[in-house]
């Protein structure tokens, strides 16, 4: 498809998540928000449990891409493994240098996944490159002499692989060759099956079905499609696409999982509106001054309503969900985990927030000479529903000064104000304090709040 480019977004060599998708230039049209309303403000999150009479749920399994195994990565898979019903590991990186295939080992705690009991399945990560794709060629040959290598070790850490996945962003015109490379593999680890990764574009090409009939099954990824500047409410997944390639999927008839998003990325275009670069893990990259920083976020209302319709009604052939990426403590780029377990319940993640007076709950009755101004995030995602913070106080000629901090505005009316956050969307960490700003009296007063949510 000529109208499409794709880039690839290397990897972070040391950092927690990289980014294993290509990112495709695709025109996509406009869909409205999916019906789904937010939680209301200071109520506690929605039960997670399933009507009984319904189907049995997709099984839903998430992406663990870490090279560095740190802590944090096992408090994740620690709080998660009973809402999950796998993980797919990045077991392997092979990169490319000066036209040779390199392979880059992540140090994966294989231990602490096999203490779960959980099912696990590794993946090799084969970096874009400058490469011929042919079934006996030196990188098949090499490729699959790592997967033998890496299932040796994983099996005696005293791991039964459930399937080995091959990612790789082959070029769209050589899908037929690339068959051949996925031939060889399947083989070569036979009988443990071969699934591979695909891009929605692959759809559009006449390989693409022989591509997939040469492995066990594929994953479609369906969150691999970025917008060009200016184009206005992008989404890292379009849920209408999502749909409309599912569709297309189920139709050739070959089991197929669907990988949804909870990440965001964050892009750099020069003055030209060229694209620099974009990241979706912690690190930026160093881009010159003047480059134009553009976020695509993931729609998790949105991903929510897909989840629930494919929970009802199962896309044919759907073998499950897979959730790029499980959420670490110190992804900022990334949900926390309370809203993707919310979205494996097929519900958007709760969005509440509280105001603090002086460090506490606000208390009417009290008589305040200074009042320090914050708000904490009781929700289940980084974003809060929050249009601003309206203060009044009684004796309501009583004259007040006031200071809002950075981040934060105010409006005026009678005997009362307004705190609005300057930046949108507002995200704050769960459970994080954010200080808005305070109010001096003049004699003491007595002050009341209210919360003041933004429509979705």
């Amino acid at each position: 498809m000529e109208s499409v480019r794709r880039a690839a977004i290397r990897d972070n060599p040391t950092m927690n998540s990289g980014f294993k998708l290509g990112i495709q230039w695709c025109h996509l049209r406009s869909v409205g928000k999916a019906a789904w309303c937010a939680t209301a403000i200071l109520l506690g999150p929605p039960s997670c449990k399933r009507d009984p009479t319904t189907v049995a749920p997709l099984p839903q399994r998430a992406y663990v891409w870490q090279r560095d195994w740190n802590p944090a990565v096992i408090a994740a898979i620690h709080r998660s493994h009973r809402d999950l019903t796998g993980y797919v590991i990045l077991a392997c990186e092979i990169e490319w240098h000066d036209g040779h295939p390199r392979s880059v080992i992540p140090a994966v705690d294989w231990a602490a996944l096999r203490t779960r009991g959980i099912p696990v399945s590794p993946a090799i990560r084969v970096m874009p490159g400058p490469v011929p794709v042919a079934a006996d060629d030196a990188t098949a040959r090499f490729l699959c002499e790592i997967a033998r290598q890496r299932l040796a070790v994983i099996r005696a850490a005293g791991i039964d692989p459930a399937e080995l996945q091959l990612d790789f962003d082959c070029p769209q015109r050589k899908l037929g060759a690339y068959a051949k490379w996925v031939g060889a593999l399947r083989q070569t680890i036979s009988p443990l099956p071969l699934i591979i990764t695909t891009l929605p574009c692959w759809l559009d090409e006449s390989g693409f079905p022989g591509l997939v009939r040469a492995a066990s099954g594929y994953v479609l990824q369906v969150h691999s499609v970025a917008l060009p500047p200016g184009v206005e409410h992008a989404m890292v997944c379009d849920p209408a696409l999502a749909r409309a390639w599912t569709i297309r999927a189920a139709a050739i008839g070959v089991p197929f999982a669907i990988s949804l998003p909870t990440y965001r990325i964050t892009a750099g275009y020069d003055a030209c509106g060229r694209k620099i670069g974009a990241y979706s893990d912690a690190i930026r990259p160093p881009w010159p001054p003047g480059t134009s920083i553009r976020e695509y976020a993931t729609d998790l209302d949105a991903m929510a309503a897909l989840v629930a319709a494919w929970q009802a009604h199962p896309p044919a052939h759907c073998t499950g969900l897979l959730w790029y990426r499980l959420p670490v403590d110190g992804d900022r780029q990334n949900c926390p985990w309370p809203a993707l377990r919310a979205l494996t319940c097929g519900r958007p993640p709760a969005r509440s927030c509280e105001v603090r007076v002086n460090d506490h709950a606000p208390d009417p009755q009290d008589s305040l000479s200074l009042a320090d101004l914050s708000v904490v995030n009781t929700g289940e995602t980084d974003e809060i529903n929050l249009a601003g913070v309206s203060v009044k106080w009684n004796p309501p000629a009583n004259p007040a000064l006031v200071e809002p901090l950075p981040g934060w505005k105010i409006t005026r009316g009678d005997h009362e104000l307004t705190f609005h956050p300057t930046n949108r969307p507002t995200r704050l960490r769960l459970g994080a304090i954010c200080e808005m700003g305070w109010l001096r009296f003049e004699n003491p007063a007595r002050i009341h709040v209210q919360i003041l949510s933004e429509a979705r």
